[in-house]
């Protein structure tokens, strides 16, 4: 399509006012003096409505030419909204060598990111979120065989009931470490082997 000189600037001035706002909005607003006069810009809500008062206007004269003359087809190719005419082909199913290499790269690259985690299990870096993790995988553990009408009466906030649906109560990352602490495995060491699998395995199945 061919450009029109027009639309470029109809689009520059809505994007130059568009951050103009922004930086109002940010900074407090701004006062300059030219001379003798004074001009100062202290709410953005002003350059944002002369900037959708342009905007209309442009849609209005040039609504089928896109921003900055490109069409709008060539915009929703770009951002992949466009519907492709071509039949769609799937992925062959990756071969064991291909599941190999690809679990081998997300171990290195997890032990790579969470190195301090991986020296020593028992570490806990943070001491708010991992914690309290901790203990819900461990109230769940317990209370799913011991008396799991009550698995959301958690030990906590008494006399309060149901205290475990106060957060999230992560009861199927729960079922996933049970074993590991069903079987004696520190429950720390039981967090930490299943916050580093999540990646791998997320990786592995992406």
């Amino acid at each position: 399509m061919r450009f029109r000189p027009c639309v470029g600037v109809f689009d520059a001035l809505v994007v130059l006012l568009v951050v103009a706002a922004a930086v109002i909005a940010d900074t407090g607003g701004v006062i300059w003096r030219i001379g003798g006069t004074r001009i100062s810009m202290q709410r953005p809500w002003n350059p944002l409505a002369f900037g959708a008062a342009i905007l209309l206007l442009r849609l209005w004269v040039h609504g089928r030419v896109g921003p900055f003359g490109y069409s709008w087809r060539a915009i929703q190719s770009y951002f992949g909204l466009a519907e492709d005419p071509r039949p769609v082909r799937f992925s062959p199913i990756p071969t064991p060598r291909e599941l190999v290499l690809a679990l081998a790269a997300l171990i290195v690259a997890t032990a790579v990111v969470f190195h301090v985690q991986v020296v020593d299990f028992y570490l806990v870096p943070d001491l708010g979120d991992p914690l309290f993790s901790m203990w819900r995988m461990g109230w769940v553990t317990h209370q799913i065989v011991a008396d799991p009408r009550h698995l959301f009466d958690a030990n906590i906030f008494y006399p309060a009931s149901a205290a475990l649906t106060f957060s999230d109560s992560m009861i199927l990352p729960a079922l996933t470490a049970a074993p590991l602490l069903w079987a004696g495995v520190h429950p720390a060491v039981a967090y930490t082997l299943l916050f580093l699998s999540g990646f791998v395995l997320s990786g592995l199945a992406a």
